[in-house]
């Protein structure tokens, strides 16, 4: 049966070449940038926490 899946998923993807490039290249980008922000986030966020006598929010 996941065979079939697999089949079914590769001659969809070569039928519509031009469609499953922009999808699958849209989802590659979007992936991407939402790490990018998520690691940019986390920087930011633990900027200050080598200090002994931080202040603020996250101690």
């Amino acid at each position: 049966m996941l065979n079939n899946y697999i089949k079914t998923i590769f001659r969809t993807l070569w039928k519509n070449k031009g469609y499953s490039f922009l999808n699958i290249f849209g989802l590659a980008i979007g992936i991407t940038c939402a790490g990018f922000i998520f690691l940019w986030v986390e920087h930011e966020v633990s900027y200050d926490q080598f200090h002994s006598k931080k202040t603020g929010y996250m101690r």
